[in-house]
């Protein structure tokens, strides 16, 4: 049932991936530059993920409907909700919606840095930031609420995404590469 559910999450995506290839093919040979078939593969695993969590955290359906309800329920104080679920709910369970969030946003960050060699940490933090700040945006007018300690958490995890992807890149350097805009014909 997820799967199904998934795939419609997903249709409204394939427009804007086919636009967005068409538009990166031209300007790489406008710049004379070629991808491998590595990169093309974690470029479009990228628009899957971001397709997932889009799914999991955002009800796209009821926003193509134009189903619009502003929430009640919203955090602006950074850590306490965190806090407030530690102290009054399981452990297990403030552990898991702490690390759920940091582990939604790790290929965030992993794929940016592994794809895109001049994107740096301020770069990420950004993207991270801002990809999480709009669907907590989104939640917050589908009436599904917003915290900003989701935010904080998000963006930690784009940190710590990308924090794996240097060190595998260190370990494995002719795998990474492989991943790598670059100069010259791949293919």
């Amino acid at each position: 049932m997820y799967l199904i559910e998934y795939f419609t999450h997903l249709l409204p995506f394939i427009p804007a991936l086919i636009i967005v290839r068409i538009l990166t093919t031209f300007l790489r040979r406008q710049f004379k530059k070629n991808t491998t078939l590595w990169h093309e593969a974690g470029v479009v695993a990228l628009w899957l993920y971001i397709a997932a969590v889009c799914s999991v955290t955002v009800n796209i359906s009821g926003i193509l409907n134009g189903y619009f309800r502003i929430s009640s329920e919203y955090n602006l104080t950074p850590l306490a909700g965190i806090i407030q679920m530690a102290q009054s709910t399981s452990s297990g369970y403030a552990a898991l919606n702490i690390l759920g969030n940091i582990v939604m946003f790790m290929p965030l960050g992993f794929l940016l840095s592994l794809l895109w060699s001049k994107w740096r940490m301020p770069h990420i933090v950004i993207a991270a930031l801002l990809c999480s700040v709009s669907i907590e945006v989104m939640q917050f007018f589908t009436g599904r609420g917003a915290d900003i300690d989701d935010v904080i958490l998000n963006t930690l995890g784009g940190i710590t995404g990308t924090f794996v992807s240097w060190i595998l890149q260190r370990i494995f350097p002719r795998a990474a590469n492989a991943f790598l805009v670059s100069k010259g014909t791949h293919y």
